[in-house]
């Protein structure tokens, strides 16, 4: 069973459940968040509101791996959803607590986390063993899918190398032929070949 989730089961993911409650609101934006922005679960729960920069659509995270720091583009679709959760959180000095915080306001426990995903999973009909880090594996899939260089992924990512990045995008052999069925030159013009080849000849 593959260790990332496919679109459809992102999809189902977000709209099969139910974020009525403070916490389901917050859990949403969390995982939409990691999601679209291919964060790990230690980089989420480290983020404040200060680092999120509205205007340029840029999210510095600070706790990256190793100790590292990193500067992550966020689509105009997250921005605005950030700036939703905000306004629903509303706590005293926001800028300087995390964002994503539990009923005492402490910074919000991995496992936790991992067991409401678990349990999110269920509700949406989705078996795969998976873990909440499968956020990050699933966008890097869905990048390069969409056709999105690696070398790009690597960055987006923050990886350090790009074998690290292969990994998360390791594709099977109907995916790979899918891929060159799009973007193989041979593929895309297709039609001339056989019109040269049908027409070519006396």
């Amino acid at each position: 069973m593959k260790n990332f989730l496919t679109r459809e089961e992102i999809k189902d993911f977000f709209m099969k459940n139910s974020w009525k409650k403070y916490y389901e609101k917050r859990n949403y934006y969390l995982f939409l968040l990691m999601y679209n922005c291919g964060l790990r679960v230690n980089e989420v729960v480290h983020i404040k509101e200060k680092d999120i920069n509205y205007e340029t659509g840029m999210l510095h995270i600070r706790e990256a791996k190793g100790g590292s720091e990193r500067v992550v583009p966020m689509s105009y679709f997250i921005t605005e959803n950030l700036k939703n959760y905000v306004k629903i959180a509303k706590y005293e000095d926001m800028k300087e607590q995390y964002l994503f915080t539990g009923a005492s306001g402490n910074m919000l426990l991995e496992q936790n986390l991992g067991r409401s995903f678990r349990g999110y999973l269920r509700k949406a009909g989705i078996e795969k063993k998976v873990t909440l880090h499968m956020f990050r594996h699933s966008i890097a899939r869905h990048l390069l899918g969409s056709g999105l260089d690696i070398r790009y992924i690597q960055k987006f990512l923050g990886h350090k190398t790009i074998d690290s990045t292969a990994v998360y995008t390791s594709l099977d052999v109907r995916e790979l032929k899918e891929a060159l069925q799009k973007f193989h030159p041979r593929e895309q013009h297709q039609e001339m070949y056989l019109k040269q080849s049908r027409f070519g000849r006396k």
